[in-house]
């Protein structure tokens, strides 16, 4: 329709809300949810827009040229300058707000491509109830200390030594809108065996000494249970692959030496150790499936007379018992 009138409050709201109809026909042919809300967006500017044109034609009385159709509306001044049209886009993807002679392009396709941007992740918890590892030792300072014989305790049978950790709670706190970077934290409850091959372990004051086993020993080793948090921050590429790297502390509970030898024969002796540890940790993998690294920074024992002895483990976790 096309006529001319003086805009009143009446004109103001029939405007709107004919353009209300072009705004919904625009949005029903883009997604339906994001189309909605740039929709709900225009209705707004347009109606900023003609609160100022009815303002500003009720204080100079100027008359408006209005033209509507299901696509378009525009309104125009007495001489034909145009004072704000509103249209639909060829492909009905969007629309095209012009606004004295400054024209705005609306798009919600676009906005519905960018919107995936913002979807949560599905996977932010790659941390398996339970992992197992493969522990080792190392001396370090060694070179301070003249202590061949000491070397001996980083022998280790690999066959039999193990690492059991089982994660009992955990935290996430995500840095990206998408959960794509994040700090995670847990407590977990580590026990690890020491598995050695020939010998065990004892005490010369704070000294750690090594004392031979019977013949017939079956297997010696060192047991230690632990608390350990570990506060790690995590990467999530896709939804499920993922890169954690962090540092851990942790209390060691409780250690013992035991080795067994004949029939039945056991020899069972508290050790105690460093109680407090701490360490570096990383792992990496997809879903609930990945391998892990830990190595400590403090000493496994407490002592200043010998090379410090400290731990490295390399395990795996596959989310079988989740």
């Amino acid at each position: 329709m096309n006529r001319l009138f003086n805009l009143n409050k009446d004109e103001f709201m029939k405007i709107f809300k004919h353009f209300s109809l072009v705004a919904s026909f625009g949005a029903s042919k883009a997604d339906a949810r994001v189309g909605a809300k740039v929709a709900d967006a225009i209705k707004h500017l347009t109606l900023v827009a003609l609160m100022m044109v009815f303002c500003a034609g009720s204080l100079s009385a100027q008359e408006y040229k209005v033209s509507t159709d299901e696509n378009s509306f525009s309104l125009s001044d007495s001489e034909g300058e145009s004072v704000m049209s509103i249209r639909t886009t060829e492909q009905s993807d969007g629309f095209k707000l012009s606004v004295a002679g400054v024209e705005l392009n609306l798009r919600p396709s676009a906005v519905s491509n960018n919107s995936a941007v913002y979807k949560k992740a599905k996977n932010i918890n790659h941390i398996a109830l339970l992992e197992y590892g493969i522990p080792m030792l190392s001396l370090h300072n060694a070179a301070l200390f003249n202590d061949a014989s000491f070397e001996r305790i980083t022998d280790l049978n690999y066959t039999q030594s193990n690492q059991l950790n089982l994660n009992i709670a955990d935290a996430y706190l995500p840095f990206a809108r998408d959960n794509s970077v994040g700090l995670t934290g847990r407590i977990v409850m580590s026990w690890a065996n020491y598995v050695f091959n020939d010998f065990t372990l004892g005490r010369d004051g704070s000294s750690v000494t090594i004392l031979p086993v019977p013949e017939n020993t079956k297997k010696s080793k060192l047991t230690t249970w632990a608390v350990r948090v570990p506060v790690e921050l995590q990467f999530t590429i896709g939804n499920n692959f993922f890169v954690n790297a962090g540092v851990y502390g942790g209390l060691i509970l409780g250690s013992h030496t035991k080795y067994k030898f004949g029939k039945d024969d056991k020899v069972k002796q508290d050790f105690s150790v460093n109680p407090f540890e701490a360490g570096l940790t990383v792992r990496a993998g997809y879903g609930r499936w990945y391998a892990y690294c830990n190595y400590s920074l403090t000493d496994l024992f407490k002592t200043t007379t010998q090379p410090g002895v400290r731990t490295l483990t390399f395990g795996v976790a596959t989310g079988l018992f989740d």
